[in-house]
């Protein structure tokens, strides 16, 4: 065992390093469509960038974006606002009036406004909106104020972020007709936008809000988004959401002139381009066009953390790095923020939970703000009101109680349906056999439903009943003819076929009284006239303006209305080609053979020379020069003399080399002048590294799509930091 020897182990193989290219089969796609769908995906990308660049002129601190909640009544607009303030803010507003600015990430503010329903609102609405949220009704679809507002955008300036939002969820009994309802609205709605449009889905309202899960899906899109692409409107002029306006007009002028021209301050975020210093003239939308007096810079009332942490970090202190759940704060002034709502001079103070108190108790002391909410809070009277009662007008009378029987109607009408009943004898049988007590009418709509508004239906079912049960009379006519009861059948027969064709009579005067001999046209109809080749233009506009008698109209619209059997041999064989029309070759000649024709249709085109009619002398002189001194009316529909002298051939083949040089003469002028103005902005890239290696090396490459992109963007990057650094040396007020 000793003398044994074993087989020494083979000695590790040493690792040398790949010094060669990238092995092509080590980084192979597994799928062959991979590969496509990748090159694909990279080609989407790049192109999504090459759009035409535009000026971003958004501040290094922006405003707050504006997000617009629009929707048809009863949607839930506020509904949604609420909650998406007590996602936010962590804050309850019980009526959220006016714009509301939350804050929604450390450099980010959102701004909400409720549009209202009235078209001049969503025009308004439409020019200022960063984001929309498109609330629909998913139980009913899409109503008329949602495809009002989408035409709106479409002409002011479509922004990038439309989002929809689907309501009502909570309707569907069925899960199957739900997930129906969902494709059917998501497929309009993007048939409407685009294809991709987020859609939000919101289900039943819970203590009054909409389920947090739902609304925190949304809010995430909201806090995230990156900024729009610029509109043209908004990068032109510009404007200013009103946040808070205050009177500041004196009181004594108040009171010398109520109608006295006020002062009124104006506070928002500033967007858009810049006011002038003075003189700006601005527009309010249903007040008209002010001017401005003065102009301030104002603390914002609404900072973002990172503001603060730059406002530490030049005053020395020390400033937080990210966004608790404290400095989660909300700018609201319209609304009413935590029970306190300042609107114009007047501050409401609203207490969820009431306090009693006794006004006459002198055992407490009061402060001065307690004494004053005891003293409102003690006399609960209207303006003007009295023991005696409130007075409305000067010369009125004192109203005292108002009984709730008189304030009107507290639940909806209810529609009656009225059966017409025939002139047949099995009809008025029929109805003879229904009992009084059928039909049970509500007493107030049986009240204010009058006899002449039934009609014969009401009327005829009323007779019948008075042979019933209990005979009632509405008026005293009524029991007049109730009285006399034992008159023949026959005579109310004819009475009520007598007072049945009462309204027929002159039924034709009125008709043409009303309408007149004109007949009122609509744009199909104008559109039918003008391509019926029967008739021509001077029939078809007096059609039109209804100078034609009706009863020719009303022949010839009876006839398009028939469809009429070709003849066989009466077009020959062009009747089954009705698009080629048919020509008469004799007016053709005639029409043409005229000068002014020719020359019409020569004025027509843009070679004609129109500088002929601005020149002294005849029509005919004119022509006549024309044709000594222009070459080129062989193609304007002139005619050429081919017996000419020779001589007037060689002064002209002498004059065309002479037009064609000074041609090109101007153009080499008009190319030089745009090289010098390129060379001097180098607005192309002409004169940068990549241009003078190009040039060296001999390759004749153009600019690609990248490289044009990237010059014009760092043109404008330039632009905008030579502006910000002039601004910076002016002051404040300029």
């Amino acid at each position: 065992m000793e003398d044994q020897t074993n087989r020494p182990h083979r000695p590790q193989k040493e690792k040398k390093k790949h010094t060669g290219d990238r092995n092509p089969k080590a980084f192979a796609f597994a799928n062959p469509g991979r590969l496509a769908k990748t090159s694909a995906r990279s080609s989407d990308v790049k192109e999504r960038r090459l759009h035409v660049p535009l000026v971003d002129r958004i501040p290094d601190e922006p405003p707050p974006r504006l997000v617009a909640i629009v929707g048809p009544p009863g949607v839930g607009k506020t509904t949604l606002l609420k909650s998406l303030v007590k996602r936010y803010a962590k804050e309850t507003l019980s009526e959220p009036q006016g714009p509301i600015t939350v804050i929604t990430s450390k450099r980010q503010r959102l701004t909400f406004v409720e549009c209202p329903n009235e078209l001049e609102a969503m025009v308004d609405m439409s020019k200022v909106a960063d984001i929309v949220l498109l609330m629909i009704d998913g139980n009913f679809g899409f109503e008329m104020e949602t495809m009002e507002f989408l035409n709106i955008l479409s002409a002011s300036g479509m922004p990038g972020n439309v989002f929809g939002i689907l309501t009502h969820l909570d309707m569907f009994k069925k899960p199957q007709t739900l997930k129906d309802a969902k494709k059917r609205l998501k497929n309009r709605f993007w048939s409407e936008l685009y294809q991709g449009a987020h859609l939000f889905y919101l289900s039943g309202v819970i203590n009054g809000r909409y389920p947090d899960r739902e609304i925190h899906n949304l809010s995430r899109f909201l806090s995230v988004m990156k900024n729009p692409r610029p509109l043209i409107w908004r990068n032109a002029h510009p404007y200013t959401v009103i946040d808070s306006f205050r009177d500041i007009t004196h009181p004594t002028k108040i009171e010398e002139d109520e109608k006295c021209d006020r002062t009124v301050v104006l506070s928002g975020y500033l967007r858009g381009t810049n006011f002038a210093a003075q003189g700006q003239r601005v527009h309010i939308p249903g007040l008209g066009d002010y001017s401005i007096s003065s102009m301030e810079a104002l603390p914002d009332p609404c900072p973002t953390p990172y503001m603060d942490q730059a406002l530490a970090k030049a005053t020395g202190k020390t400033g937080r790095r990210r966004l608790d759940e404290k400095e989660k704060r909300l700018h609201a002034p319209m609304s009413d923020k935590s029970g306190l709502k300042i609107e114009g001079d007047t501050i409401w103070i609203t207490r969820d939970k009431g306090f009693n108190f006794d006004k006459d108790a002198e055992d407490g002391e009061r402060g001065e703000g307690e004494e004053l909410i005891v003293g409102l809070q003690g006399e609960r009277r209207l303006l003007g009101q009295t023991d005696d009662g409130v007075r409305l007008f000067s010369n009125g009378e004192t109203i005292q109680n108002v009984e709730e029987e008189d304030t009107g109607r507290k639940q909806p009408r209810k529609a009656r349906f009225v059966d017409r009943d025939g002139d047949s004898d099995a009809e008025d049988g029929a109805n003879e056999d229904f009992d009084s007590g059928d039909e049970e009418l509500d007493p107030e709509d049986e009240a204010e439903i009058s006899e002449e508004r039934l009609g014969k239906a009401f009327r005829k079912e009323k007779e019948d009943k008075v042979g019933g049960d209990i005979a009632f009379a509405d008026s005293d006519s009524d029991m007049g003819s109730l009285l006399t009861g034992g008159e023949s059948d026959e005579d109310d027969e004819y009475d009520s076929e007598e007072e049945g064709a009462q309204w027929k009579k002159n039924m034709i005067a009125n008709a043409k009284k009303m309408h007149g001999q004109k007949r009122s046209y609509r744009t199909a109809d104008l559109a039918r006239l003008m391509y019926d080749e029967s008739l021509t233009p001077t029939e078809v506009l007096n059609r039109w303006r209804g100078e034609i008698e009706e009863e020719n109209i009303e022949d010839d619209s009876d006839d398009d209305d028939f469809i009429k059997k070709a003849v066989p041999g009466k077009d020959g064989g062009l009747a089954e080609d009705r698009m080629v029309p048919l020509f008469d070759y004799e007016q053709l000649e005639q029409k043409w053979s005229v000068a002014d024709n020719i020359d019409a249709l020569r004025r027509r085109f843009a070679t004609a020379d129109l500088l002929k009619d601005k020149k002294g002398g005849s029509d005919d002189d004119s022509d006549e020069d024309g044709d000594e001194e222009d070459s080129d009316d062989e193609g304007d529909g002139e005619f050429e003399d081919l017996e000419a002298d020779n001589e007037e051939e060689g002064d002209k083949e002498d004059d065309e080399p002479n037009d064609i040089e000074a041609e090109r003469e101007k153009n080499a002028r008009r190319k030089e002048e745009l090289k010098l103005r390129f060379e001097e902005e180098d607005r192309e890239g002409f004169n940068n590294d990549k241009a003078i290696a190009r040039r060296e090396g001999g390759q004749e490459e153009e600019f690609g799509e990248d490289d044009w992109y990237d010059a014009q963007k760092a043109v404008i990057q330039k632009q905008l930091d030579i502006n910000k650094s002039e601004f910076e040396s002016l002051d404040d007020r300029s």
